[in-house]
């Protein structure tokens, strides 16, 4: 009985990882929206004459810097979706159709190249 205490316990916890990211995501979603916003501004105030080029080169940083947290944060959340589903026994079955088609990946970028 306490095995399945404990496995609850892991369930709910897993369960509140996961609105924690989609939350910390979509905050990350709303910095990435104004650095965008700040970017729009400071390309106009450019075309303007208002501000040097290297005021929009900042600002552009500072939003790539926030797309890649934001991506970051989803990468996290969507992981923890997959480890949870997995530890409900979802229907997870891996096969060697994964590993045949990283293969075939790898064939056509070496092609490519």
């Amino acid at each position: 009985m306490q095995s399945f205490y404990a496995a609850l316990r892991e369930l709910e916890d897993a369960m509140v990882t996961v609105n924690t990211f989609k939350e910390k995501y979509e905050i990350k979603s709303g910095q990435f929206n104004s650095e965008q916003s700040a970017a729009d501004l400071s390309w106009v105030r450019y075309e303007g004459g208002m501000t040097s080029y290297l005021e929009v080169l900042d600002v552009q940083r500072s939003l790539f810097t926030a797309q890649l947290k934001t991506s970051e944060t989803l990468q996290q959340q969507l992981s923890l979706i997959v480890r949870l589903f997995k530890a409900l026994d979802g229907g997870w079955v891996p096969t060697k159709d994964t590993t045949s088609y990283y293969n075939q990946s790898i064939e056509q970028l070496n092609k490519i190249n």
